[in-house]
């Protein structure tokens, strides 16, 4: 429980103003829970699976999964049921401690329904290796132990990997590393891929 956190909020575009809206102004409760916010995407590339169109993310950290439970049910906004809609909330322990949202921007979130365990294995190994050689930062998160405080589908297996830019992540993609890591994703299972810009 003493182990940072990251809370994923999935919303439609419509309502990314919302969110920021009110991530602003509930600042200061939020840092009574010792939360800051890391950003939400202004465009959401999707690079694999079956992601719903039209969509947005929003990420926020906790110092402990504590702080962050308390926040969403003592938050005047975020604990209404009917705010952003329908969105999914999804809470995970961050793999780092300090994450390194300030000089690497882009994250790249995955949603995996693991069904193939040694192949997915093999992946992780494949792709932790060519995310450093592209100057990446891997596996931000990289969590079966998801919470899911909001939201219809269960989550499956959630990594996230930064990149500093978006020509450092198309040099990943188009890399023959990224399309032998991604081809072991896809015999590991299903899910999706978004790059949050």
């Amino acid at each position: 429980q003493g182990k940072e956190v990251l809370v994923i909020f999935i919303f439609e575009k419509e309502v990314v103003q919302a969110f920021k809206n009110a991530i602003i102004k509930e600042k200061s409760i939020l840092s009574r829970y010792n939360g800051k916010i890391v950003g939400y995407a202004n465009e959401v590339n999707i690079l694999e699976g079956s992601f719903l169109p039209k969509h947005s993310v929003g990420f926020v950290q906790f110092s402990t999964y504590r702080d962050c439970q308390m926040w969403l049910e003592s938050d005047n906004v975020f604990r209404q049921q009917d705010f952003l809609g329908h969105v999914d909330i999804w809470i995970v322990p961050l793999s780092r401690q300090n994450m390194s949202h300030k000089g690497y921007p882009i994250m790249v979130l995955m949603n995996q329904y693991v069904t193939m365990p040694d192949v997915f294995k093999n992946y992780h190994e494949t792709e932790i290796a060519a995310i450093q050689k592209y100057s990446g930062v891997p596996r931000v998160v990289g969590t079966e132990n998801v919470h899911k405080w909001r939201g219809v589908k269960p989550p499956g297996y959630i990594i996230i990997n930064q990149f500093s830019t978006e020509e450092a992540l198309k040099k990943f993609l188009d890399s023959g590393e990224n399309s032998k890591a991604s081809e072991l994703r896809k015999q590991a299972g299903t899910g999706f891929a978004i790059a949050c810009t």
